[in-house]
């Protein structure tokens, strides 16, 4: 039998054959009288506990002395077994049902992509169109771009090499309602040179400093949230030279490195700048509410593939300024947005309500295993036989075979359990 005793303590496995092994396990040899099963599910059931019983510096490491000091409650053989049994049937179906919790994130993950590919199809709000079939008349003519037609996919670069967008739009991008627009994201503000924004070059990390004004990296842009305890500082007067680079709530934040295109909505109340590694969209609400295009890149179908098509970089992919300028964004009637919005908001929240259930479902499991070793090591699992011999019997036996052993043969004594020379 195996046990780590270097970190990670505690974690231990019976071997069908002999193994060789370094200083971070012990090995415990067990008389016939004890199940090695049985020891095993108790050293797991005390795992934390041995922990608390290591030292060291560099890492921690259980002594053999120290473990030999571990009291093991000892049940009669029969016994021992019945109880690994019952816990082995029992942790089989708390295995099943933890598999079963572990597929649905993945599945939910899916269902999120078929909801936001079916919204900007615009079937999310078919009901709602032909409750309100004069919505989009004005509006087509108030937007400055859009409708782009199919065409050839022509080669654009700036800043970061060359990297590929589409003159117009593509025909496998599919079908959008008559009363939407094809718009580029450039033309989702009425002022075209503030729409989309990179950070500065010329902010350099060596300037950031323990507290002043935030500044959002790569890290602090997670999908649909900002991570602001990831942020740097830059000291005031510093701060005070990238005033055009200052984001503010309604921003849609655009990662440009790293993982290209994980995006959020820069909150109420959040006053930063950004590093060169970000992009920022910024919408006129009269046009596009900002929500939408948060959605549209998190899964719209066409967004995606102009991402995946578009982001350059041989070994570390990128997005530059122009690449998302001209992305195009299939975009509905503001009215029709918001009510789009308030629909996929209502399917968000019943998800994670879904996701909260099954982490609180796994953490549950986790406590009912650990329940279900204390109570078998308080002799409560399984009901005892009294016609088994008690285990005080067994202990008086195996202390008399023990000392029936001559030390100096260098035998192994009979049901001792022993540490693995070094």
């Amino acid at each position: 039998m195996l046990y780590t005793s270097r970190a990670p303590i505690g974690y231990c496995v019976v071997a069908a054959n002999p193994i060789a092994t370094n200083q971070g396990f012990k090995s415990l040899v067990l008389g016939a009288d004890l199940s090695p099963f049985f020891l095993r599910h108790y050293l797991l059931s005390i795992k934390e506990y041995a922990e608390q019983q290591a030292s060291g510096t560099t890492f921690l490491e259980l002594s053999g002395a120290r473990m030999k000091e571990l009291l093991t409650p000892v049940a009669p053989l029969n016994e021992q077994k019945r109880i690994v049994a019952k816990i082995e049937a029992l942790q089989a179906r708390s295995d099943a049902a933890k598999e079963a919790l572990d597929a649905i994130p993945p599945l939910l993950e899916k269902f999120r992509q078929s909801v936001l590919a079916a919204a900007f199809r615009g079937d999310l709000t078919k009901k709602w169109r032909e409750a309100h079939p004069d919505a989009g008349t004005r509006w087509r003519e108030d937007v400055p771009g859009g409708n782009g037609h199919a065409g050839a996919l022509t080669r654009r670069g700036r800043l970061w090499g060359a990297g590929t967008t589409s003159a117009n739009v593509r025909p496998e991008w599919g079908e959008i309602p008559e009363s939407w627009q094809w718009v580029q994201v450039r033309d989702l503000n009425t002022d075209a040179e503030v729409s989309v924004q990179i950070g500065p070059m010329s902010m350099k990390s060596a300037e950031f400093v323990e507290g002043g004004v935030t500044v959002l990296n790569v890290g602090c842009v997670q999908w649909g949230q900002l991570d602001l305890t990831k942020a740097n500082y830059l000291p005031e007067d510093r701060a005070a030279d990238f005033g055009r680079y200052r984001v503010e709530p309604g921003d849609v934040m655009f990662t440009r490195s790293g993982t290209v295109g994980r995006s959020a909505v820069v909150p109420e109340g959040v006053s930063a700048l950004m590093t060169f590694h970000l992009l920022r969209v910024r919408t006129t609400q009269a046009i596009c509410v900002p929500q939408l295009v948060y959605f549209a890149f998190q899964g719209c179908p066409a967004v995606l593939d102009q991402v995946g098509s578009s982001a350059i970089g041989a070994t570390r992919q990128g997005f530059n300024t122009r690449l998302l300028e001209e992305m195009w964004i299939p975009l509905p009637p503001p009215p029709e947005q918001r009510a789009m919005l308030t629909r996929l908001d209502e399917v968000w929240a019943f998800v994670e309500g879904i996701e909260a259930a099954v982490r609180a479902g796994t953490i549950e499991l986790h406590s009912l295993n650990q329940s279900i070793l204390a109570k078998a090591f308080r002799g409560e699992l399984v009901p005892q036989d009294p016609n088994n011999e008690p285990a005080s019997v067994l202990l008086e036996r195996i202390r008399r075979e023990r000392e029936a052993v001559d030390p100096r043969a260098g035998k192994r004594r009979a049901g001792a359990v022993r540490e693995t020379d070094r």
